[in-house]
């Protein structure tokens, strides 16, 4: 356009009326890594859905000729993150449900088809999957009952293999790379609260990991994230007060 913004873009001005699909609400969006436009959403009722345009028109998620449908999950909980996009593969998705003991679909065709990845990787209440950055068809999984730690495995291309060096995790993250290294850093939280640092974690199969001396986190922690951009920096959110 004129203000040197694409033709046909969608403003404050001419944005549809409605941007989603009749009675979707909550859960997770996911955005393609190589297009932005290209959005998969798994709502809080566990329908699939997909657009190619930014959101305007969704189509639901298929597989074997029928609509998708994944796990539950409460508006906000943050015990359940089973979506996610593949941080460099072209319109590749992959999707987590509890459903053959534990089952990852993959979608890529940005999530309008979907096909069972692996199954049986096991099955808790919460659970966490999310593709490693800067790797094409890798992706992490934890699980946990109740801060009871169960599973912490990845996916290394053609198989799940249990992380190796550390035990005990019920939550994790991928943050920047440490000094003089490429590969992104993973920090972990345990059920006894304790915060642990891999630099080279996804940097092959096997890893060494060290504890962080960290202050205790108190009001139940929920979630985490690391700095992608700034290494060391690790982000612990809780259950709140209220």
């Amino acid at each position: 356009g004129s203000d040197a913004n694409p033709a046909g873009e969608i403003t404050w001005a001419n944005r549809p009326g409605l941007l989603a699909p009749p009675g979707g609400q909550g859960g997770r969006i996911s955005l393609s890594a190589t297009d932005p436009g290209n959005l998969v959403w798994l709502q809080e009722s566990g329908a699939v859905w997909c657009s190619k345009d930014r959101g305007v028109t969704w189509a639901r998620g298929m597989r074997d000729g029928a609509a998708l449908t994944a796990d539950a999950m409460s508006e906000f909980s943050t015990s359940r993150n089973a979506l996610g996009a593949d941080r460099v593969a072209a319109d590749t998705f992959y999707l987590y449900a509890k459903t053959g003991g534990g089952t990852v679909y993959r979608s890529a065709d940005g999530g309008a088809t979907w096909s069972t990845l692996v199954a049986g990787i096991g099955s808790a209440e919460s659970y966490k999957l999310l593709a490693e950055p800067g790797a094409a068809g890798k992706f992490w999984y934890v699980d946990h009952n109740w801060n009871v730690a169960s599973r912490f495995k990845r996916w290394n291309g053609a198989s799940m293999a249990t992380v190796s060096g550390v035990a005990g995790v019920v939550e994790f993250a991928f943050g920047a790379a440490g000094p003089g290294r490429a590969n992104p850093a993973v920090y972990a939280r345990k059920s006894d609260g304790t915060y642990w640092l891999s630099l080279d974690a996804t940097a092959g199969e096997t890893s060494t990991w060290t504890a962080l001396d960290a202050p205790p986190v108190h009001c139940q922690p929920t979630t985490m994230e690391a700095d992608r951009r700034k290494f060391g920096w690790l982000y612990v959110g809780t259950g709140g007060r209220g």
